[in-house]
Order: C-alpha cells, then structure tokens, then sequence
C-alpha cells in the first residue's frame, strides 16, 4: 500500500515553528557526555584515530557511530562543536516531526488530526530537550521513523535494507527495534522482504562487525560495558513514573474507551499489516523505555517510545472521534488543547523534593536575566556562555544551568596547571578532557573510554546477569578468533595493577564517588601502592585532585579558574 498524497504543509509550519521557538527558549544547556563525543571527532579529524587520547589505543567509547561520524566534518566548521551540533540535534528533531505526521497520515484520515501526534511530540520535555542537548538521541528517533516509514510503505519496502542498518548503527537497542520487520513476513498480500535485501542487510551489519574487531578488537561499542545493567527491577515504576511527570499517562487514559469503541466498531485498520508493525514497534520501544533509562536529566530513552505512543493513540482512537463533522472538531480540539497543557505542567523530577518545569523555568530566566533580544541571541550562540559563569549556580542548579554541569571548572584547572602529556587519572570523562586539552591524555577510573578498567566492570556483572553471560558466551570466541582483547582476564586485582603501571601524574576523583565505597575509585585510593605515591594537593568544585609526589609543579603559581570552589589542601 501507497501512502496518501501529501497534506498541506501549513500545519506542519506551524508545529515546527513552535517546536523552535521551544527550542530557542531552552537552548541554554548542554549534557556533559556530548564532551566525549567532541573529544573524539577531534582526535578524528586531526588524523589520530578514533581514539580519546592521541596515541592510545583506539576505542569506541560512544553509543551511536553514526552520530560520532557526523561530528567529524562539523569539527572543520565549528571546533567549539558546542552550538554546531545543538542546531544539527533540533534539525534532525524538525525532521521527526515532519516523518512522525507522514507515518500518522498513513494510518488515519482525518488530515488535520495526523499532526497531533508531532504537535504532542514537540511539546513532550523528552524530545524537546533532547533535541539540542548534544546527543544522538534526535538522529536515533529519526533513523527510527525513517524504518517504520519504509516499512508501512510499499512503494519505499526496498530502502528498508538501508534504514534498519542505519538504526543499527544510530543505537545499541537498534537490534531490538528491528523486530517491527516480523509482520511483514506473515502479510498474505503485497511485496514482502526478499531473501536478497535480507543478505544486504546481513552483509552489511557483518562489515561493521569485522570493522569493530579489526580495529576496536571488539563485537560491540566499548559503552556497552560501561552501561550494561545485569538487573533492572524498577522497569515498570520507572515506566509509570515518567509517563506521570511528563503527562502521557493523560492521553493513554482518555484512549482505552475510546479505543474500545473504535474495536467494537470492527475497523479494518487493526487487522493490517501496518498496524502490527507499528504495534510491534511500540512494545519493543516500551520495554526498551525503562530499561536503557538511566541518571541523566528528562528521560532520554523514552522520546521513541513517546513518538510511536502519539501515532498509536491517534490511529486507535480516530474510528472513534470520526463519525460525525461536529465530533471530528471537538476531537481535534480537545487534543490540540491539551499539547499547551503538556508543555507548561508536565513535571521532571530531579529528587524526591526538587521538580521544575523545564520550559516554564527557561522563560523566567530569560525574563530575570534583564539580557535584550540582541544580547540573549549572542549569548545563545557563543559556546562560552553556556558555561556557568556564576559559581553559586554550579550547587544551587536552576533550570537553566542543569546542564552547565561543574565539571568544566576542573577540566580548566589542568590546562591552566600541568603542562602538555600530563597523564590524569578521573571518573568524569565529559568536559573535563575537553577543557583540559587533547594533549593531555586520560585513564577513565569507571571504565567508559578506557577497555581495562571497563572490561573489569563488566566481568563483575557477569555474576548477576544471565543475558550478560549468554552475550559473553557468544562473544568471546568470535572475538579471540580475531585476535581482540581477552576480556575475562581483567580482575579487580589486574585493573589495580594496570592502573598503577601507568604511573598516572594525577589522580582525580569526583566527591559522590569517593564515598562511594564499591566504586573502583575508592578502591584506588585506598590501596597502598596509592597512599605511599599521591598526596591530595586540591578541591576543584566537587573534584579531589591527587598528584603524583615526585611531581615537579611549582603550587606558588597554581592558578584556579574563575568562580570555582577552589582551594589548596595545605
């Protein structure tokens, strides 16, 4: 089946201009993790590899290549990346707004009721904000529509070889989201997958593979160690919760009797194919919601899952609030209504007695800051000043300084103290790498951008997780078959060992995570090797800083960054 002509386009403007403005608004932020990504798609560009400290060893330390790839030619244009990739973020997030209504429109018939699910999607604080903090996570949701779109289409099923590799790539759960193909192999009309796209896709995702263990002597991307949980037992309060705060609960609630009326009504659209392919998606997205959830702020894993809910809802209710002229428009009415609502109560929850509202709170600050249009528009767009400037906001965390994240204190303490090569030893691999410069090399203590140390990690969640055990059944012999780092080697013992071999200058270690007492870097500093070699010299906000003793630094001329809780240990 073809889908509908295209519908008027004046909709669609309207709902992309809203989502910038929205944008626009809350642009004053940046995730932390974006830094690692920058880190590499220097260390790319400049001819070293894909690695994260020039001369070592490479390692593939972020979740989406194909975001990572992206960055690198943007590094030529923009090498602060800052500003560069945030609009790239909220021009992918435009565009998944524009396929999420063509997906709608080829469910539904009601023209103008196949925007309600974009118009939903931009105003959700999931998409929106992710949409320019600096990760994949718009290019992935894209990606994704992008396969359902070929898959719902017979005129575009030929393309779907292509679009399933990309969400491989764009996503580790990309795998699973690939399962939406089933139904198609049980359509008893029409064109289905071929056993020659089947092999393009094969051939390709093999590639890659022999790729990942030429040159990262691996079958998965390093983060996978580092993020992997063997248990995760909160799915479902994690899954209610966020449908709470955001307000989707309110749409899922109105639609159960409406959706009953439209299947007693015995339509035909839930007997399609492309009905069980959207279905399919959206469990696969709702299991994937809550398990990839992790601390970050606004509930990255759940914008797929919130763009196949809106189109679900949409097509399962529209039988229902379609029979009449008159009933069509005050359904529409009352669904248009309630996207200002979503957008100015829906709720995040960063503790159990701090909430804000982020975009409610973005507009008070651009209302306080006493900055006009001209000076706000600058300040916007110059990658400095989303670096928080004023020292109390590193503590008292506004809204709009979430993501000002304090971590770009020490990363400038290193660069403007410790020469080029200093070897550096820290648990928080965003900005302070970054600021710190690409000459200096750093030892991950938790693992994400450094194979020991996360090799280390994993093997101790083997002992809880069986899936872990079944993926690390599988893997080892492929990977020992190429050649690839042996991974069960790596005991909290040889981690240690590895660790102080590479006789590090200085050793740093964030506050939370000293006094976490599992924590491999409270581990570290209390074993003796390190108690007889380090001395704290240091606070930097809320980093310890360590120095190697026979290190020849001259503390007379430290100098500390502007608006730090700084101070030397005496």
């Amino acid at each position: 089946m073809t889908l509908p002509a295209r519908p008027s386009c004046w909709p669609l403007v309207g709902i992309c201009a809203l989502f910038g403005v929205i944008c626009l608004i809350t642009f004053d932020t940046i995730e932390e993790d974006a830094y690692i990504y920058f880190r590499f798609a220097a260390n790319i560009a400049e001819g070293f590899g894909y690695v994260f400290n020039q001369g070592g060893p490479p390692v593939e330390a972020g979740t989406s290549l194909v975001w990572q790839l992206l960055l690198v030619p943007l590094y030529f244009v923009d090498p602060d990346l800052v500003v560069g990739t945030k609009l790239m973020g909220v021009f992918f997030g435009a565009l998944c707004l524009i396929l999420t209504q063509r997906i709608t429109r080829a469910y539904v018939d009601d023209e103008a009721l196949s925007c309600v699910p974009s118009l939903w999607l931009a105003c959700s604080f999931p998409f929106y904000m992710w949409s320019h903090l600096g990760l994949e996570t718009p290019l992935f949701l894209l990606l994704l529509l992008g396969l359902l779109y070929c898959l719902i289409d017979d005129s575009r099923l030929r393309y779907w070889p292509v679009a399933a590799f990309l969400v491989v790539l764009g996503r580790p759960e990309g795998f699973m989201m690939c399962v939406m193909l089933v139904p198609l192999f049980f359509r008893r009309t029409g064109p289905k997958p071929t056993l020659a796209q089947g092999l393009a896709f094969a051939a390709m995702v093999g590639a890659v593979l022999v790729f990942r263990l030429a040159y990262f002597g691996d079958v998965v991307p390093h983060s996978f160690y580092h993020k992997i949980q063997p248990d995760n037992r909160a799915s479902f309060r994690i899954l209610f919760s966020v449908s709470r705060d955001a307000l989707i609960l309110v749409p899922i609630l109105a639609a159960v009797p409406l959706a009953l009326i439209s299947a007693l009504r015995k339509s035909d659209r839930f007997v399609d194919h492309r009905f069980a392919i959207l279905l399919v998606a959206l469990l696969v997205a709702m299991v994937w919601a809550p398990l990839g959830a992790d601390m970050k702020r606004f509930s990255r894993s759940f914008c797929a899952l919130l763009a196949l809910l809106y189109v679900f809802l949409v097509v399962v209710v529209e039988p229902a609030v379609t029979g009449t002229r008159a009933r069509a428009r005050v359904a529409l009415v009352v669904m248009v209504a309630f996207a200002p609502v979503m957008l100015l109560m829906a709720e995040n929850r960063l503790g159990r007695d701090l909430r804000i509202r982020p975009l409610v709170e973005a507009a008070e600050s651009w209302a306080d800051d006493g900055l006009s249009p001209v000076a706000r528009l600058s300040h916007l767009f110059t990658p400095g000043d989303h670096l928080p400037r004023d020292a109390k906001s590193v503590f008292e965390l506004p809204a709009v300084a979430l993501y000002d994240n304090h971590q770009v204190a020490p990363g400038e303490f290193l660069a403007l103290n410790y020469p080029e090569g200093i070897k550096v030893v820290y648990d928080q691999m965003g900005q302070a790498p970054w600021y710190a410069g690409l000459d200096k090399p750093f030892i991950d203590s938790l693992g994400l951008t450094d194979q020991p140390i996360g090799f280390f990690r994993f093997n101790r969640k083997l002992k809880h997780g069986s899936f872990l055990n079944l993926f690390d059944a599988i893997a080892t012999p492929l990977i020992r078959l190429f050649g690839g780092k042996d991974r069960r080697r790596w005991t909290r013992e040889a981690a240690l060992d590895y660790l102080f071999a590479e006789a590090p200058d200085v050793f740093m270690v964030h506050g939370i995570i000293l006094r976490e007492k599992g924590s491999f870097p409270s581990q570290i500093v209390a074993d003796a090797r390190f108690k007889q070699s380090y001395t704290k010299r240091y606070v930097v906000n809320f980093a310890h800083v360590f120095e190697r003793n026979d290190l020849e630094i001259d503390r007379d001329r430290v100098r500390f960054p502007e608006n730090c809780f700084c101070r030397a240990i005496p």
